[in-house]
């Protein structure tokens, strides 16, 4: 507060009665599946291929997992986030389902022999690890010893792959100066070189016993190393003898069922309760002939954030659907009332087999992967208002397409709220539908779900502020501000049917929206309307010849 003191003129800055509010992201996915590594029903958020593969392993399928049953034996999650990135995606969470799936250990000795835990009553060891010495005077020995045990090294995440590490314990490059009995003295280290599937992965060098000291092992591989976690098992001593240790005991995970996906669709249970920046969610490959998953995705989007239901669900058809009719049937199928916040895409797509060899191997993918990438490739470039479908929705990294569709087809189809993706020559592979399953007619077509999804989500952070503001006019009038300066800005970008603001959209909060008896409960009420744009999806041209007059 200035001190007023003197005759004259005083400048004062005072904060602005309207905030600014930020366009809320509508591009961020999230996918559900399986993975040959990582966090697993945790919800982790990576920026590019590259990050993905580098925590959650590469293009994988049931046998390189070790699953002995899994639905159709191919793992799409990996393929599904390699899509989304062609297609124009930058960001989305991974959800590893893996149930049952142990993590490989081993432990690391003074003896240079993997040591054993103390067994407890009852119970009895298991021979989890190989351990094969590098030089005399230690044998190539097998299981689990007693006795000097150090540490215990996991693999940091649960699966067959584990049983891939390595660990080569040698003698470190350099000495640490630590305190005995007063004095300084000079300690020896170790180095523990990570190899998985035979190529050195991580190296740790200079490493100590001495949990005071810097390069304490613990420390160091439980904060930098991509592949490893650690515990102790013994207090601080001798150091590891040089030794090859090899980890064991990871197994596989089970078949994820239809209870394992519903978890991660369901409020209470999915690791996406916590994350606030979701607008796009899709469990690849996992929708079957019963739309199971599919109603469940649409009834969790709808609900997302405190019921503020500002995601959108992407399904695919099952497999097995590669006629128009089975098509119609399954969309058919869903349940009405909550299919307005998700899309559904036919048919499945052709794109290059990662794993198989020989000449120009093909996988059957679900679109969805693909289609959130679209998303979020249109979201950038055009707006949450524009459909992504059309010539703009060409589709990256596609070899083909399982159904080829006509336009009779998809005349079926699209009535229904199925989606088509087709490929037309000399245009490649397009999105060629672009609306909900939903039979409210208010819905009917995505680019007004998500559009409202939009508002919804960037309204509801940007007037967090007016929490606990005294409930009377001068709110009102600042929360009507706020919120019309926004809307103005949509308007300017095209975002809006209508060619004023007054057609195109209405904030309202004042008296009649808030009553006396809302004040007294704390309430303020705001009521914001717009005018959606809709896609073109017909267009009528209507020809006549003109006759020539005769003079």
């Amino acid at each position: 507060m200035v001190e007023l003191s003197y005759p004259g003129v005083y400048v004062v800055e005072v904060p602005p009665v309207a905030r600014a509010i930020t366009a809320a992201s509508t591009s961020t996915a999230a996918f559900i599946g399986m993975a040959e590594r990582g966090p697993i029903n945790e919800a982790i958020l990576v920026t590019s291929l590259t990050e993905f593969f580098d925590r959650f392993g590469g293009f994988t399928n049931k046998d390189l997992l070790g699953v002995k049953e899994y639905r159709d034996g191919e793992v799409y999650l990996p393929y599904a986030v390699w899509a989304f990135f062609q297609n124009g995606g930058s960001k989305c969470y991974i959800i590893r389902l893996a149930p049952g799936a142990q993590a490989a250990k081993v432990i690391v000795s003074k003896g240079g022999k993997p040591g054993a835990e103390k067994p407890t009553k009852g119970a009895t060891p298991t021979a989890e690890a190989t351990v094969t010495a590098t030089e005399p005077p230690f044998g190539e020995a097998e299981g689990e010893f007693a006795g000097d045990g150090l540490f215990k090294v996991w693999a940091n995440s649960q699966g067959v792959w584990g049983n891939g590490l390595e660990l080569q314990v040698s003698k470190g490059s350099n000495q640490i100066i630590v305190k005995k009995d007063g004095q300084d003295v000079k300690e020896d280290t170790f180095r523990l070189d990570v190899t998985l599937h035979g190529a050195v992965v991580e190296t740790f060098d200079g490493l100590s016993m001495r949990k005071d000291h810097q390069s304490f092992v613990k420390n160091n591989i439980n904060d930098l190393s991509k592949y490893l976690r650690i515990t102790m098992v013994a207090d601080e001593g001798a150091l590891p003898a040089p030794a090859s240790y090899t980890l064991g005991g990871g197994s596989a995970p089970t078949d994820v069922t239809n209870k394992e996906v519903a978890n991660q669709l369901t409020d209470g249970t999915s690791a996406l309760d916590k994350v606030t920046d979701v607008s796009l969610i899709a469990a690849p490959g996992y929708v079957d002939e019963t739309g199971e998953i599919a109603n469940m995705g649409f009834r969790y989007v709808e609900g997302h954030r405190n019921q503020l239901g500002d995601a959108f669900f992407i399904a695919d058809v099952p497999k097995k659907v590669s006629t128009r009719d089975s098509g119609l049937a399954f969309v058919k199928s869903l349940t009405p009332g909550v299919n307005g916040y998700g899309a559904v895409y036919f048919p499945w797509v052709k794109a290059r087999d990662q794993i198989a060899k020989g000449t120009n191997p093909v996988i059957l993918l679900p679109p969805s992967g693909f289609m959130a990438g679209l998303y979020a490739r249109i979201d950038n470039t055009r707006g949450v208002w524009k459909s992504p479908a059309g010539t703009e929705a060409s589709v990256a990294g596609v070899l083909g397409l399982a159904t080829n569709l006509t336009d009779k087809d998809q005349g079926v189809i699209n009535l229904a709220g199925l989606n088509a993706i087709r490929s037309f020559p000399g245009k490649g592979t397009l999105v060629w539908g672009a609306r909900t399953p939903s039979p409210d007619i208010a819905w009917r077509y995505l680019s007004v779900r998500r559009m409202a999804n939009f508002l919804k989500s960037s309204i509801y952070d940007g007037i967090q502020w007016a929490v606990f503001e005294p409930n009377d006019a001068p709110l009102w009038s600042a929360l009507k501000m706020n919120i019309e300066g926004f809307m103005r800005d949509l308007f300017r970008q095209g975002a809006f049917e209508g060619a004023t603001t007054d057609q195109a959209f209405f904030v309202k909060c004042d008296a009649e929206t808030t009553t006396p008896t809302d004040q007294q409960k704390g309430i303020v009420n705001v009521l914001v309307g717009f005018a959606p744009l809709k896609p073109a999806e017909f267009i009528v041209i209507k020809l006549s010849q003109k006759v020539a007059q005769e003079k």
